[in-house]
């Protein structure tokens, strides 16, 4: 069964009900050279007998039906040749090509990698933009066994250190450490604590605020942590508190970065996000840029550049940064740690 537009020009998709076969289109119109063509080709056996006519006999058009008179003629025996004449009917099957779909049709792409994640926020693929532009991925980062996650960054919960002290031996940057911590929401409406272990031993300081887990009193709704929850064996070893990073206090989203980082080119379709959906996508990539300036790990794992246009600025405003950044303790790029962009270089080869 041939798929095809009624509209004239026709789009013909070159496939029958139940064959698969390759995704090229054509257009033609009804009842046009073309058409005839592609209906003969989809007829089997014809190769093995001579065409001697072929031509379309007329069909109310909202039948949704082709009809094709063919005359055929063949050897049957030394002398004697069979002609017959018959006809052949086509049902027509309303289908997009795919580019027609592409644009009339949301979060419909051809990709031949396709990586998908079901979290309510795209960092970690704005992350994996920035390890595809430095370096190719190993097939194990890729390739991981799938697991599910207790809660997402949304779940976050504020946290203000109230005492801290360190317990343990230092691994690079953590520092195992005793903490004493109350949720922001309750200071000053009870006096509620949670005693909690924590990796930020280096980090952590008595005032400053931390952003965790609340695990006491949550329902995950996971068979597995429900499961520890009832084992006599490691029940006790939960803790009330997960504590993940320090959090920075920043009154405005920084638009005095003295970095960058380069971004793939995107086919976002014909279709534009909505404004509710552009200020999420823009609220993403502020909390990931937020990310890498706040982990020196994950800023060595990416390539961060100059941002040239802010160099010039910050050098003409600098006696007014000087005084905003004495009690801005939010961590700052090096510029040691940025890379030139070649283009801006401008190198050229007759140099002497």
């Amino acid at each position: 069964m041939s798929a095809m537009d009624l509209d004239a020009p026709v789009s013909i998709a070159p496939q029958m009900r139940g064959e698969q076969t390759n995704a090229t289109w054509i257009v033609a119109a009804l009842e046009s050279r073309e058409l005839l063509a592609l209906c003969l080709k989809k007829l089997r056996g014809l190769h093995k007998v001579r065409i001697i006519d072929a031509s379309f006999i007329w069909t109310e058009p909202h039948s949704r039906r082709v009809k094709v008179k063919l005359t055929i003629q063949d050897s049957v025996s030394e002398g004697v040749v069979l002609q017959q004449a018959f006809e052949v009917e086509y049902v027509v099957a309303y289908q997009q090509c795919p580019d027609c779909a592409k644009s009339y049709t949301a979060n419909t792409w051809r990709a031949c990698v396709q990586v998908r994640q079901k979290v309510p926020h795209k960092r970690t693929f704005l992350y994996l933009e920035q390890l595809i532009l430095k370096h190719d991925i190993s097939a194990p980062i890729y390739w991981r066994a799938p697991f599910s996650t207790l809660a997402d960054v949304q779940e976050l919960v504020e946290f203000i250190v109230m005492d801290i002290e360190p317990i343990g031996g230092q691994k690079g940057k953590w520092l195992l450490a005793e903490a004493t911590v109350a949720r922001a929401s309750d200071l000053g409406s009870n006096d509620k604590t949670y005693y909690t272990r924590t990796h930020l031993g280096n980090v952590l300081h008595p005032g400053d605020s931390v952003m965790g887990y609340m695990l006491t009193g949550t329902n995950f709704n996971s068979p597995q942590y429900d499961a520890l929850e009832e084992s006599n064996t490691y029940s006790s070893q939960i803790p009330d508190v997960l504590l993940v990073k320090k959090f920075y206090a920043r009154k405005r989203k920084s638009k005095n970065r003295n970095w960058r980082l380069k971004r793939m080119n995107r086919d976002d379709g014909d279709l534009l996000p909505k404004k509710a959906d552009q200020e999420k996508l823009d609220n993403d990539y502020e909390m990931f840029l937020r990310d890498v300036e706040e982990d020196a790990e994950l800023r060595a794992t990416m390539a961060l550049y100059k941002e040239q246009q802010q160099a010039k600025r910050d050098a003409e405003a600098m006696s007014v940064a000087e005084t905003d950044d004495a009690d801005d303790e939010t961590p700052k790029v090096n510029m040691e740690e940025l890379l030139d962009e070649f283009d801006e270089l401008q190198i050229k080869g007759d140099a002497p």
